[in-house]
């Protein structure tokens, strides 16, 4: 289910790229992540815990990043053209790193309960978020491009 979100988010980016503007593709991903998270911590508590209904969320939150993730990735490369081989590779850093933290310390906190596991995830999906408008602010322009040029 989440290789199928992928696959249609990063076919559904493609079909976007140069037709919408970067920072609204990033805030339609957003859109889809928030919600998807808020529905799934709501079922995680309104209702047990059960495998049938619990990946589809994933499948749609997987979409909604791979929605997005392609844009932040040239985004990044821009801020640094001269030096995109740099840019590039410490992204893939920063990014394992944090995979292997939240892997090797925050998942194992909340993999005993389907409820800590949908509020751990929305909390992640905040961190990127809230980094996300940090960024907006640092740096205004990114993502602002016109269109057609």
């Amino acid at each position: 289910m989440t290789i199928g979100g992928i696959m249609l988010g990063s076919f559904a980016s493609g079909r976007l790229a140069g037709r919408i503007q970067p920072q609204k593709q990033i805030r339609y991903g957003f859109s889809v992540m928030v919600v998807v998270s808020l529905v799934n911590v709501a079922a995680n508590f309104l209702f047990a815990p059960h495998a049938l209904w619990a990946l589809l969320p994933i499948a749609i939150f997987a979409f909604g990043w791979a929605l997005m993730v392609p844009v932040v990735t040239l985004l990044v490369l821009d801020l640094y053209p001269e030096r995109r081989g740099m840019a590039s590779s410490m992204q893939a850093f920063i990014g394992s790193a944090a995979n292997g933290i939240v892997a090797g310390a925050v998942a194992p906190l909340v993999m005993h309960s389907a409820r800590a596991l949908a509020v751990a995830s929305l909390g992640m999906m905040c961190v990127g978020l809230v980094a996300w408008v940090f960024l907006r602010k640092r740096w205004p322009e990114t993502g602002r491009i016109m269109m057609g040029t």
